[in-house]
């Protein structure tokens, strides 16, 4: 599968725990991403427990060791191989091939006895490439996508006509749907009750392994689907928040829709957003007005954790306070995107 080897970082050519550099601050939303939501100050607008304030990406969205993966006990090992248990085999093989050098170390078996024979200073380096290691990894695919997304934000789609560009797009958006805090509140809230294992020491890295997961198979299925932009023609920005990758046919947290289908939303910037959709739902990039943005501002209200985003404080005014905005199914928003007589989608 072109873009998706195992050990060598999923084709980045990074293999995990090269870094000797360790950023203890991490962040859950890429910082690059927000940045078309900022002033000509480098600020943006955030809204978080109720309190609205300007800040820098850098500032926000960020917690101190996020991506550590810890060493891993024999349980946690057993945990791992139930949870994959249905991936496919190929697919199985990569996922463990990259957990197995996550710190170095060859074998499952062995990572405790070999790390109580390590030097302090081995000990160190062990440690600093545990929480380094998939902080990188997120780096060196948003650094390789870089030209992708300003092919997107211009609303071309011909990087999907090369095979390794797409595939590194597919695994970038499947990064940034799973490495968010909602994403792993949200595995262990659905997963955790039926599970014979503990799994709260790893959900970080089960997060990450269903991302590759997830991008595999985005990649694969990628003919059967769209990639359709949304133009924003409305005074109201559109948002983006701490999930900033939303499937509108469900939603996430204590209330949690299911989804009936993949209905990827994804703004690009407060005027830009992409849909990535089936292409039964035959749906084209338009101009769209108000009701249509704040419907699409609500699935990212709701969706959030605990951050949301904008450029300008009044679109994120109607999300201060305990209320929860009711969100149209997504096939309301399917039908308001479908093409109507060339007139702008109100």
């Amino acid at each position: 599968m072109p873009g998706f080897p195992g050990n060598s970082a999923a084709g980045t050519g990074h293999r995990f725990g090269e870094s000797t550099m360790t950023a203890r601050i991490q962040h859950t939303v890429w910082k690059h991403y927000l940045k078309p939501w900022t002033d000509k100050n480098g600020r943006l607008r955030c809204l978080r427990n109720g309190n609205i304030f300007s800040a820098k990406p850098r500032r926000v969205m960020a917690e101190r060791d996020f991506y550590e993966v810890d060493v891993l006990t024999d349980e946690e090992v057993r945990a791992l191989e139930w949870w994959f248990d249905d991936a496919t085999p190929g697919l199985k093989e990569e996922i463990f091939a990259m957990i197995s050098t996550l710190d170095g170390f060859a074998e499952f078996g062995e990572r405790a006895q070999q790390l109580n024979n390590l030097s302090e200073a081995d000990k160190k380096r062990a440690a600093s490439a545990r929480i380094a290691a998939l902080e990188t990894f997120h780096s060196t695919v948003e650094r390789e996508v870089l030209p992708t997304l300003r092919a997107l934000v211009s609303g071309s789609t011909d990087f999907l006509q090369d095979e390794h560009a797409a595939s590194r797009f597919f695994l970038y958006i499947a990064l940034q749907y799973f490495r968010t805090k909602k994403i792993r509140e949200s595995l262990l809230s659905s997963r955790i009750s039926r599970s014979p294992f503990d799994i709260r020491g790893i959900v970080g890295l089960i997060a990450f392994c269903t991302a590759f997961q997830f991008g595999a198979n985005l990649f694969l299925l990628r003919n059967g689907f769209d990639i359709v932009f949304l133009e924003n023609e409305s005074s109201l920005g559109l948002i983006t928040g701490d999930q900033p990758i939303v499937n509108v046919s469900g939603t996430l947290g204590g209330n949690a829709r299911v989804p009936e289908e993949l209905v990827l939303y994804y703004p690009l910037t407060p005027h830009l957003a992409l849909v990535y959709a089936e292409k039964k739902h035959k749906l084209e990039s338009q101009p769209v007005g108000q009701s249509v943005v704040k419907m699409l501002n609500d699935h990212m209200a709701v969706n959030s954790h605990e951050n949301l985003v904008a450029s300008h404080c009044s679109a994120l005014v109607p999300y201060v306070g305990s209320h929860v905005p009711s969100v149209p199914s997504h096939i309301e928003i399917l039908q308001c995107l479908r093409p109507k007589a060339g007139h702008e989608i109100s």
